[in-house]
């Protein structure tokens, strides 16, 4: 007997397109799976359809969020797992759609090697019909400082992990992040565990469209470097007990240096939990050091180069 994939996708206001999406799960030519979806409490047709889905095939299974889970996609893929019964989990999103044989090839991969987690390949497709693949930089091996400096890169539904993995690591999507979440989850996974593999192959079709995160994300906003140094500095704290003193070392100059962005955009952040990390970790001359480059950037819109010698370069 086939071991059971669990697929958990939360969804919010995306009966337009969640059909196709389940469509493309219906159609997979591995058939022991279960289909989670959780409604973050929708306003549309979301939950009539998901009536349709679920008589049409009892492997789709629909949950709404409880009122006691805070909103969001995160809390909604947290909800989904406790619900999930699969020996591996395939985190997917309402909008996108799988490759017939995605979850065959990504489950052969995976026990051939007894891995933990395999890696895929995905193409973005926009409204008009053209496509493109998002290029990483993928050596052969996984290896955590690549992604955690991102030097690659690869997102929620690119991967196939076991649950084993999950539990023995406590892996939890972090519910108070609205961006870049997939980031902070396999940092964590990755901080533990790098015995996964690479498939170099495009088994998912990623929709951008106007609603999309990737499109709704202003990169050069205010609100954007204050979620970036947010989740940086969370990812930080989940992972610093597994870092080499050199990799903290480094992560903690990147956090140091968005911060210090921020503030040359006028980005009042509270600083006292950095602070606290910089003494612990660089001692108190480099904080003198960083506070000056911060009073500097904000007044006079220059500090770099303190900012340099508070990171010691």
């Amino acid at each position: 007997m086939n071991p059971l994939i669990s697929i958990i996708i939360p969804t919010y206001n995306r009966a337009h397109l969640i059909g196709e999406t389940l469509d493309s799960v219906l159609a997979q030519t591995f058939r022991d799976w279960e289909c989670i979806i959780v409604d973050d409490k929708s306003k549309d047709a979301t939950q009539e359809l998901m009536e349709f889905h679920t008589a049409r095939d009892s492997r789709f299974k629909f949950f709404i969020r409880p009122k006691i889970k805070i909103k969001g996609a995160n809390s909604c893929r947290n909800y989904g797992f406790e619900k999930s019964t699969g020996k591996y989990i395939q985190w997917f999103d309402s909008d996108d759609i799988m490759r017939a044989d995605c979850l065959k090839i990504k489950l052969n991969k995976i026990t051939e090697g007894n891995w933990d987690f395999v890696v895929a390949k995905l193409e973005n497709f926009l409204p008009d019909g053209t496509s493109n693949q998002p290029v990483y930089n993928r050596s052969e091996n996984i290896i955590f400082e690549d992604y955690l400096f991102r030097r690659t890169n690869w997102i929620t539904h690119d991967a196939l992990t076991s649950r084993r993995t999950i539990e023995k690591y406590h892996l939890r999507f972090n519910e108070y992040m609205s961006s870049d979440q997939e980031y902070n989850y396999y940092c964590k996974l990755l901080s533990r565990t790098t015995n996964g593999v690479y498939i170099d192959e495009i088994l998912v079709k990623r929709r951008i469209h106007p609603s999309s995160i990737q499109n709704t994300i202003d990169r050069t906003s205010f609100t954007y470097t204050q979620e970036l140094f947010k989740n940086r500095y969370l990812t930080f704290l989940d992972i610093q007990p597994f870092l080499s003193e050199k990799t903290k070392q480094d992560y903690l100059d990147q956090i140091m240096t968005i911060y210090y962005s921020g503030i040359g955009k006028r980005i009042v952040l509270k600083p006292r939990k950095l602070f606290h990390l910089i003494i612990k970790n660089k001692g108190i001359p480099k904080l003198t050091y960083y506070m000056f480059s911060l009073v500097s950037n904000y007044y006079l819109g220059k500090g770099f180069w303190l900012l340099q010698k508070a990171k010691g370069k």
